[in-house]
């Protein structure tokens, strides 16, 4: 058995075993991680596969969220334009295309796609909420609210809910903007698949608002809820030591 052997094999015994000791302290980017595997292996062996893509660049999208690490998005972004290489009308593909181009601040072009998903599926949720903040950051208001109010419509969830939640922060409706931030959460909950990292993001928020308002105690019992769902979570350790320095 050679040295580079050895150091491999030792190596592979050293993610393991590290896996095991984190696996409790932070399952959901553990889980994402293995999903990039996952279909990184799968793309391997079948290149030709546009799917294999679109859950790869999912899943980089996610670990991005997780982290904060932009780069993951880069990632994402290879990834999905191999996807729409292959199937150009790829409805997911366009999708995800159309939310890293929110990623990336092209808004202009994630409406563009937006409304092509929906040509595709006229009444896709997820097509809404993209064209929604689309069009809430090229500052057309009352469309965004439009998209947003049929994304509620078609599918009442954390996603939907948090769309809305931050529509009536920027229209300074702050016990509006808690309210459905609220049944964002409520929602998340009730989804057995949501990610941990998606829930926390509830809690951050409703920090944040009370935090705005003045109110520095709730604001912090807030993030440590969220630190609580999703330890590590960086958006709420940041938020924290913010508070820290007010108290």
């Amino acid at each position: 058995m050679n040295k580079k052997y050895l150091f491999l094999t030792a190596l592979i015994l050293m993610f393991t075993v590290a896996c095991n000791k984190t696996e409790i302290e932070n399952k959901e980017v553990n889980l994402t991680d293995a999903k990039i595997r996952i279909y990184k292996n799968k793309i391997e062996q079948d290149p030709g596969n546009y799917r294999n893509y679109d859950n790869l660049c999912a899943y980089y999208f996610q670990k991005a969220r997780e982290t904060g690490n932009k780069d993951y998005y880069k990632l994402a972004d290879q990834a999905i334009s191999k996807s729409l290489e292959i199937n150009p009308d790829n409805y997911i593909g366009i999708v995800l295309f159309a939310k890293l181009r929110l990623a990336n601040h092209e808004f202009e072009q994630a409406l563009l796609y937006a409304k092509r998903a929906l040509k595709l599926k006229p009444n896709s949720s997820s097509s809404y909420g993209i064209l929604g903040d689309a069009y809430l950051e090229l500052h057309q208001i009352s469309n965004a609210e439009k998209a947003y109010k049929k994304m509620v419509e078609l599918n009442p969830s954390l996603d939907s809910y948090g769309r809305m939640s931050n529509l009536m922060h920027h229209k300074h409706n702050h016990e509006k903007a808690i309210l459905f931030m609220e049944l964002a959460y409520d929602a998340g909950l009730k989804k057995s698949s949501t990610p941990k990292e998606n829930l926390a993001w509830t809690q951050v928020m409703l920090g944040e608002f009370y935090l705005e308002s003045g109110k520095t105690t709730l604001a912090k019992n807030y993030f440590k809820n969220a630190l609580e769902l999703y330890e590590g979570y960086y958006l709420a350790e940041r938020h924290l030591k913010e508070v820290s320095k007010l108290m």
